[in-house]
Order: C-alpha cells, then sequence, then structure tokens
C-alpha cells in the first residue's frame, strides 16, 4: 500500500548554510524523489510542510523504463518564493 503522505524527510547537507529536504515513500521501488535546497533557517517549517503532505502532493506512482514504481509529485513551493509559498500553506 502506497502512502499519500511522505513517511519521513532526508537531509542533506548541500553548500555552507543549506540543506536538500526530500521527501522519502513507503511502499514503491524508488522511495526518494525530488528534493528542495533550502537554508538551514527554513528547515522545520519545510519538512513541516513536506511530512504533512502539502509541500509535495502525491499525484500518483508510476513505473520507469527498468520497472521500478516511484511516486510523482505537485511542488507547491519553490526557492525564490519559499517564505511567501510556506505562509500561502500555513506554515
Amino acid at each position: 500500500m502506497i502512502n499519500t503522505k511522505p513517511v519521513s524527510v532526508e537531509i542533506n547537507h548541500a553548500e555552507k548554510g543549506f540543506v536538500t529536504l526530500s521527501p522519502v515513500w513507503f511502499g514503491v521501488d524508488r522511495p526518494v524523489t525530488g528534493g528542495i535546497s533550502v537554508p538551514v533557517t527554513m528547515v522545520d517549517r519545510v519538512k513541516r510542510a513536506i511530512l504533512d503532505g502539502v509541500a509535495y502532493p502525491f499525484e500518483k506512482v508510476a513505473t520507469d523504463v527498468n520497472g521500478k514504481t516511484y511516486v510523482v509529485t505537485g511542488m507547491a513551493i519553490m526557492g525564490r518564493r519559499l517564505v511567501q509559498d510556506l505562509k500561502k500553506l500555513g506554515y
């Protein structure tokens, strides 16, 4: 069974002062898809929005050319408009 919200968030350090947050999905062959680099000061807000399923809204499960499944999502937050997008979503 596929969760329609990510089960966790993978955090990787990017360049100085930034980290990359990626949603992790359960029930698919490729659980980590996409991600966004954010300033370290925004990590908690963005992580909450991802875990609540609003930053990367679930659309469907797809299959790649090798037969592996992955989650296709929308993207409700963008780097340049990050603060405004989070406020609009209630974060």
